[in-house]
């Protein structure tokens, strides 16, 4: 009974310091905001994102042609992985399209 007390006053303890660590985190955090200057940056980000989309649309042209060759062969594996592919190449290239989502 003693050793369970023991155990539950030091996992009590250790709550209360991480908790603590996050609170001051929380409240240390400043927002920075680049304004002047970025203009090779906004160039090479949307040079880097038109190359996403167009590898995108690569991969899922190749899932495309996966897909129409599994189905000529009533492969039923093949059609899986190929819709697999397909989707992973618009995602790909809808993550390309949409550099908001992360900010940018």
């Amino acid at each position: 009974m003693k050793k369970l007390k023991n155990l539950k006053s030091q996992i009590t303890k250790i709550w209360i310091g991480l908790n603590t660590q996050f609170i001051i985190g929380l409240t240390m955090m400043q927002c920075a905001f680049a304004e002047n200057g970025t203009g090779s940056v906004d160039k090479f980000q949307e040079f880097i994102c038109s190359w996403v989309i167009k590898i995108g649309g690569f991969i899922a042209f190749v899932g495309g042609i996966m897909f129409a060759v599994s189905w000529a062969r009533q492969d039923a594996e093949g059609k899986s992985n190929a819709l697999f592919v397909l989707m992973a190449g618009f995602m790909v290239a809808g993550i390309g399209a949409a550099p908001s989502i992360f900010g940018l």
